[in-house]
């Protein structure tokens, strides 16, 4: 049950961003179930839900519900504005969800369709190497260790190289 001036502010306002708000502050306080239902409410209201949904994707990974992940992640995909043909005009979308279903179905211990969802991320988005990074990882797992190699070295190619100055790597040792 939200707090007081939560409430309040509840009975003032009650639409879709006034709910999913709510949500993130329940999920921050780790009430996960009343910040479920605070969505689920959101996404009832939403005209436009895909934000939602994908929020609900990641708190049902990040409570390890990869099954759950995996049916959130479908209504996102379709009520996405940039379908039948407009995929292309979003693919940090297309890939986060790719990226999503990858790591619920690691975490299922599916490593071929996981590696198949992670592959697809980095076809989406090929110049982001924490993307490769993943991919790598879920070769390795699957034994595949020159596929892996080969994804670790793509993603090493595109991160940016550590500048020579002296003070510059004194930061990094203190960090």
């Amino acid at each position: 049950m939200p707090s007081g001036n939560i409430a309040h502010g509840l009975a003032m306002k009650d639409d879709d961003g006034a709910r999913f708000e709510l949500s993130r502050i329940l999920a921050a306080r780790g009430q996960f179930a009343e910040a479920e239902t605070a969505l689920n409410r959101a996404i009832r209201l939403s005209s436009q839900p895909l934000v939602l949904y994908m929020t609900k994707a990641r708190f049902e990974l990040a409570s390890n519900q990869p099954r759950e992940t995996l049916e959130s992640l479908q209504p996102a995909e379709r009520s996405s504005p940039f379908r039948h043909g407009d995929e292309s005009v979003a693919p940090e979308l297309y890939s986060e969800i790719a990226e999503g279903r990858a790591a619920a179905y690691s975490r299922m211990g599916n490593l071929k369709d996981a590696i198949e969802q992670q592959q697809l991320s980095v076809r989406l988005t090929p110049s982001v190497p924490s993307r490769w990074m993943r991919l790598a990882d879920l070769l390795q797992n699957s034994g595949q260790t020159q596929a892996a190699d080969e994804a670790r070295e793509k993603a090493q190619t595109l991160s940016p190289p550590a500048p020579d100055n002296p003070r510059w790597s004194r930061m990094t040792i203190l960090l």
